[in-house]
């Protein structure tokens, strides 16, 4: 693996986000405020910029000239650069055109997650991999609350609790020796498309922390939610 400074970040904000409209109709999801001042996006250029990394890739698609506004060539001392998507390819086109751009590993983050993640003890764990991928996972939170049962009586309830069961937290190092995976595929999910071969391969590993803040903005709900948790936040300012 290449050292961190060497490492170059790719964030995925290129999506439509079809359940936020009409919100996402004139803004992208990545530009949602999560509280006044600070996009998602905003909070996650920012992890990757204590974590070390000075060049970020964003892969833009829709209302991408907005993204592009905002943050133009340079922000706050990182360089922004662009991967542009003209028509809707999938996840896997964004990273495998990052991949192609750059001969560093990369750090990718999905553009629609709110995490309080260690990046930087992250990247440490990937960088004694030797080329392999590490993959950030986290517990899953039941979408509904739950009963108790002892016997043949209900014991009580549950409110959406975490389960024993571990998904895709959308945060990947991608070693650059792995960009021949991505070479011999141009659309489609990555979950789907790549990560599957490398498992089976032995090449993707991952990474999780015990009770950290992590949500994946899908809805309306989800984005207020996310805004009532960082309300009394400073760590944002």
């Amino acid at each position: 693996m290449h050292d961190v400074q060497e490492m170059v970040g790719g964030i995925l904000a290129g999506g439509y986000a079809k359940r936020l409209r009409p919100l996402t109709d004139t803004v992208p999801k990545p530009l949602m405020e999560i509280k006044d001042g600070c996009t998602i996006l905003d909070r996650q250029l920012k992890m990757m910029k204590s974590s070390g990394i000075g060049t970020v890739y964003l892969m833009v698609g829709h209302l991408k000239e907005k993204i592009e506004g905002r943050y133009g060539d340079r922000w706050k001392g990182m360089e922004i650069r662009y991967i542009e998507e003209e028509k809707p390819m999938g996840t896997v086109y964004g990273i495998r055109e990052l991949l192609m751009t750059t001969d560093s590993d990369v750090v990718v983050m999905n553009g629609d997650i709110v995490t309080d993640v260690n990046l930087s003890r992250m990247i440490d764990r990937a960088r004694s991999l030797d080329g392999r991928a590490l993959m950030f996972i986290v517990k899953l939170r039941s979408p509904f609350g739950i009963v108790e049962l002892v016997e043949d009586r209900i014991a009580g309830f549950r409110e959406k609790p975490l389960l024993d069961h571990y998904i895709n937290g959308g945060i990947y190092v991608i070693p650059n020796g792995l960009k021949k995976y991505f070479e011999r595929h141009e659309r489609g999910d990555v979950e789907r498309v790549i990560f599957p071969i490398l498992a089976e391969e032995g090449l993707l590993y991952y990474y999780k922390e015990e009770d950290v803040y992590w949500r994946s903005i899908d809805s309306l709900k989800d984005l207020d939610d996310v805004r009532k948790e960082f309300e009394s936040r400073m760590d944002e300012d």
